[in-house]
């Protein structure tokens, strides 16, 4: 029964186009001068730029790199398998080793997307404009994404190489400096940020939807200025999507957020477009591959499509819902099968989570695969992380304030900070920032990277705690789930060591 309750120097094919803005299909970039010469091929190359980044933050590898590290999404474990096996388990349990390849896949996405971002950057001042403001705006797009990229790339790893310029040569592979300070990798995200939003146009319309925003590059900003300090500005960046020019807005309901045929919602501040029913375009894997149980295959009567049980909600977000909280139903559905007791790190009896939120059946083609984008960041984000920055500046009540306006669309009172005690962050406001962020944005690929920003104490308490949970539940994972703090940021992948002489992280020689 089922209940509804992307090496530096690497060239790969793009995947191409969605169902807007992406057309005519991004290209690859070449390195003669005889190309994007023109507004139209400025154009494509931008388009190629989205492409990349598509492949980067929107593919499974990704999210395995951020909330499934984290204490509320887990694998759904086939009890034929030792837990130890490589890739996608090793992230989840803490056992991996320096050769884990989809650390290795994401560092050269990540660089891949960066690589096309410079070559934008870096030729578009060479190409004749009509319209300075299409200009500015394929500029500012550029330097968003590759704001993006790099504020990922100093999460995951902390000091990373710094590229500014297009690659022409080998001998450009890799920047000089090898790994710069995160601070100053945080400088230029700044910086691009700040030109990003003098550039950007506030919103778009017809097949422009989709594209980077003023708005967006804001939202970053602010993130960016949450982890570097400055809560004040973080606060000022986060306060102004609250108001006009800007027409940002809750949906009505928590799960019509997710609906494809919200996409690009009054919510949604930025999002990863995909439209597999464009010939050639993808779908976006995790987003139904992932999150069913594997054991339900077939259940499901989903044309070609083998579930994977990769990204399953674990007892301990199960747990921290609220009573009478809207979201649960919404978020979260149930597979329940005799013999599903047999999986104790997800299941209760003999019912299996799975995110429903993410399910949309009659999105589904014939070949099995759904039409949605994938939502990277959204308003409800935008009023929890203002909460952030005024309760680190010492101001509670805005941030109570911003914090409720969430809560009340889950159909729940104003928070009660008497029900946290303060011991995860040292702060109840803290820990009800943190919890509420964990319940509204769950599966979205942000609470790893929460608990790394509250800091590596807080991470280590959580992941502890969870670790702790798990073992209580299932006895084969008794090895696994040993929290080590020096290893929170990520291995270098040993291939960028040892062609760009980089150092690596500590934890991982």
């Amino acid at each position: 029964m089922i209940k509804r309750i992307l090496p530096v120097l690497c060239m790969v094919v793009l995947w191409t186009g969605c169902d807007s803005f992406l057309e005519p299909d991004p290209a690859s970039f070449s390195t003669t001068a005889n190309f994007y010469e023109t507004p139209t091929q400025m154009e494509q190359a931008v388009n190629g730029v989205y492409a990349r980044l598509r492949g980067f933050m929107g593919d499974e590898d990704y999210r395995y790199m951020t909330d499934l590290r984290g204490p509320t999404l887990t694998r759904h474990f086939d009890v034929n398998l030792p837990h130890t096996v490589a890739g996608i388990p090793q992230l989840d349990e803490f056992t991996m080793d320096v050769a884990n390849g989809v650390v290795e896949r994401n560092w050269q996405r990540m660089y891949q997307t960066i690589k096309e971002a410079n070559v934008v950057i870096g030729r578009i001042d060479a190409v004749e404009f009509p319209d300075a403001a299409q200009k500015d705006r394929i500029i500012g797009e550029a330097k968003f994404i590759r704001a993006l990229c790099y504020w990922n790339g100093v999460q995951f790893w902390g000091d990373i190489p710094l590229s500014l310029e297009e690659i022409t040569s080998p001998s450009q592979a890799v920047p000089e400096g090898g790994r710069r300070p995160a601070s100053e990798v945080y400088t230029q995200i700044v910086t691009d940020l700040q030109d990003a939003i003098a550039k950007l146009p506030v919103s778009y319309s017809g097949a422009n939807v989709g594209r980077a925003t003023q708005g967006a590059a804001r939202f970053l900003l602010g993130k960016t200025y949450l982890l570097t300090g400055n809560f004040t500005g973080a606060a000022t960046e986060f306060t102004a999507l609250d108001a006009g020019p800007y027409s940002y807005s809750m949906m009505p309901t928590y799960l019509s957020v997710f609906d494809p045929a919200n996409k690009n919602n009054a919510e949604s501040i930025f999002e990863l477009q995909f439209n597999p029913n464009i010939a050639g375009q993808p779908q976006i894997d995790a987003l139904l591959v992932d999150i069913l149980p594997y054991t339900a295959g077939g259940v499901f009567a989903i044309p070609t499509v083998v579930p994977l049980g990769r990204y399953m909600p674990t007892p301990d977000v199960i747990n921290a819902y609220e009573p009478g909280d809207l979201r649960y139903a919404d978020a979260i559905g149930w597979w329940e099968a005799a013999g599903n007791s047999a999986y104790p790190e997800i299941a209760f009896n003999d019912s299996i989570p799975y995110l429903n939120k993410f399910y949309w059946p009659a999105a589904i083609n014939g070949q099995g695969q759904m039409n949605v984008n994938w939502i990277s960041f959204r308003f409800a984000d935008a009023l929890l992380s203002a909460a952030e920055a005024y309760w680190r500046s010492s101001n509670d009540g805005q941030a109570m304030t911003y914090l409720n306006r969430v809560r009340d669309r889950a159909g729940l009172p104003p928070v009660n900070l008497g029900d946290f005690s303060g011991a995860t962050t040292g702060s109840p406001m803290g820990d009800a920032i943190l919890h509420e962020r964990m319940i509204e944005l769950l599966g979205e690929g942000h609470y790893w990277l929460d608990l790394m920003r509250f800091g590596s104490d807080v991470a280590e308490r959580v992941m502890v705690a969870h670790g702790q949970a798990f073992r209580a539940r299932d006895s084969k994972t008794l090895d696994v789930y040993n929290i080590r703090p020096d290893r929170f940021l990520y291995m270098v992948p040993p291939r960028e060591i040892l062609l760009g002489e980089l150092t690596q992280n500590p934890g991982w020689n």
